[in-house]
């Protein structure tokens, strides 16, 4: 297995693997609750790949996994109740870690 970023001319790929989950986790105890071309839209994924954001997993040329990693997040992250105390300063810098 391969993890590393995606490259733009990977959406395509990306999106079926969205797709795919999208259709073989429904239903299922642990469904993501996603819809095709509503969440994740084909404009975020592109917008993450283009931000150096996008990493995916690939084994035999098959996008098996697939992740964006930023600072960003959604509402009822910021009140949550953390095990651990700590401002967005102390979290890790992406910068640090660029492949």
């Amino acid at each position: 297995m391969e993890i590393r970023q995606a490259k733009i001319s990977e959406l395509n790929d990306v999106m079926q693997f969205y797709y795919d989950i999208t259709d073989d986790m429904k239903d299922s105890e642990f469904e993501p609750g996603w819809e095709k071309d509503v969440y994740p839209t084909r404009e975020a994924v592109q917008n993450a790949i283009q931000n150096d954001e996008l990493f995916i997993a690939v084994i035999d040329e098959s996008v098996v996994a697939s992740m964006i990693l930023n600072h960003e997040c959604t509402d009822g992250y910021e009140t949550a109740s953390w095990n651990i105390s700590a401002t967005r300063e102390d979290l890790w810098d992406l910068n640090i870690y660029r492949l």
